[in-house]
């Protein structure tokens, strides 16, 4: 979300109570009217109602237990804090929390193109393989034929005669 799109939501806060008995439920109590739309609110340890609201010239409203708007020493001290920080509680400027946001970030990008390169560089070396294994055949077809050896069903092959001389059988080695 960014911090330029903050819109504070109503300008009244509504007060439930809950019920003493066997089966307890939340009941409206009143609504407390405010001059300015409510940004922030919480309750104190002495159980006092603190709203922060969108409005400069009061920025902050202190309620009692009885729900009326009371006064506190604290109270000025605080506001002086508000008003010192307007523009970032406001949201009207992100310099003290823009690094807070989530920042977009692709992290597949750099291993598709990792993947890339190395399906390249296997792909390279197999056709290189496949070159070389085609030269190796052709400078064998070349020695046969400079040899006078042409006849391609014996490339590559010896003749040898491993039988006794009366069944004379061929038999082909690889050289």
């Amino acid at each position: 979300m960014n911090s330029s799109s903050f819109i504070p939501l109503a300008n009244h806060v509504k007060l439930f109570t809950l019920s003493n008995e066997d089966h307890p439920q939340i009941l409206f109590s009143e609504s407390l009217q405010l001059d300015a739309a409510v940004l922030a609110l919480t309750f104190d340890p002495k159980g006092r109602l603190w709203v922060l609201q969108a409005d400069r010239d009061k920025p902050v409203r202190l309620f009692g237990i009885d729900w009326k708007e009371i006064e506190d020493h604290f109270l000025s001290q605080f506001v002086e804090s508000v008003l010192d920080n307007w523009e970032d509680i406001t949201g009207r400027t992100s310099r003290a929390l823009s690094s807070l946001y989530k920042q977009p970030s692709d992290c597949t990008l750099p291993y598709f193109n990792q993947k890339r390169k190395r399906l390249g560089e296997v792909e390279a070396k197999a056709s290189s393989a496949d070159t070389s294994q085609e030269n190796l055949i052709r400078n064998e077809q070349a020695q046969n034929e400079r040899m006078g050896n042409s006849d391609d069903s014996n490339s590559g092959h010896e003749v040898l005669n491993t039988t006794p001389k009366s069944k004379c059988l061929k038999h082909s080695a690889l050289v």
